[in-house]
């Protein structure tokens, strides 16, 4: 078993003038080390948020498409003042289910990209129904489909309906409408 009695450190010292590039070097480095951790932390706090964020708000333009699936149904009012509906749809089914009211209408739907970013902002439909001499339109239901498609959501997929009523207000019908178009916008 042996006992230390005495021991004496080595050092080295490295020296180097106060206006030398190694001189800044280490300055830098030593403001690097004590700022840069601060910045990294914070990365947030440029757009005016925090490291300990609770509730965030986010704005997308989700990719919506059309599905050229829709149904209308036209309130109408023939001569004796009898109520009477109409109906189109573009699905089969639906056509088969109410074959005794049904109608054949001429359709026609666009989609449109207004800033021709690849995604459509408004879609338009117009149908033309033909009605008899003596029927007047007093109310109006349409229903279509879209598809959504959202990459903040973790690329959800849904398929929207979009339902649209519009009832005349007049005591007595008139020929309100001949045809319709609907505009909707995606926000």
């Amino acid at each position: 078993m042996t006992v230390v009695l005495f021991a004496e450190p080595i050092q080295r010292r490295y020296e180097a003038p106060r206006w030398s590039c190694a001189y800044f070097f280490a300055a830098f480095s030593a403001i690097l080390a004590v700022v840069l951790p601060f910045f990294l932390s914070y990365p947030s706090s440029w757009e005016g948020g925090s490291i300990w964020l609770k509730h965030d708000k986010y704005r997308e333009h989700p990719e919506v498409k059309y599905l050229f699936k829709f149904v209308i149904q036209l309130q109408l009012m023939d001569k004796s003042g009898l109520p009477q509906d109409t109906f189109y749809s573009t699905m089969n089914a639906a056509n088969t289910i109410r074959n005794d009211r049904l109608r054949m209408a001429a359709v026609k739907s666009r989609e449109v990209d207004d800033d021709l970013d690849g995604r459509i902002e408004r879609f338009y439909l117009t149908a033309l129904i033909p009605l008899e001499s003596d029927e007047a339109v007093y109310g109006l239901q349409v229903s279509r489909s879209f598809l959504r498609r959202s990459r903040h959501l973790e690329y959800s997929v849904d398929e929207l309906k979009s339902f649209m009523s519009v009832i005349s207000r007049f005591s007595s019908p008139q020929r309100l409408l001949h045809s319709i178009a609907i505009d909707c916008k995606t926000v």
